[in-house]
């Protein structure tokens, strides 16, 4: 029963960093579209319409993360094949 629950809490801890970083880079790359010069714009999108679709997002990655198989508790122990995974679901996402 304890490998179970840490199994779990593993997998939590992993969503929730990988829910952080996701956000990160997207809030990231908003901030860099939309309040520097790099690329004009027309009007800036509401809070709503930035919040709504940084959630979006962060789902898909996960999702996209998930179907890669890198939340399974039966991970490779190959770090190639590890990275791999990771560049998949981030190109995926």
């Amino acid at each position: 029963m304890k490998r179970s629950r840490l199994a779990i809490l593993d997998t939590l801890a992993l969503l929730a960093v990988d829910s952080l970083a996701t956000l990160a880079a997207y809030l990231i790359a908003y901030r860099l579209r939309f309040q520097t010069d790099i690329i004009p714009f027309v009007r800036l999108p509401s809070r709503l319409a930035q919040y709504g679709t940084a959630g979006v997002v962060v789902a898909c990655f996960l999702v996209a993360f998930a179907m890669n198989g890198l939340y399974s508790r039966r991970r490779s122990r190959n770090l190639v094949d590890e990275a791999v995974r990771v560049i998949a679901g981030v190109s995926v996402g």
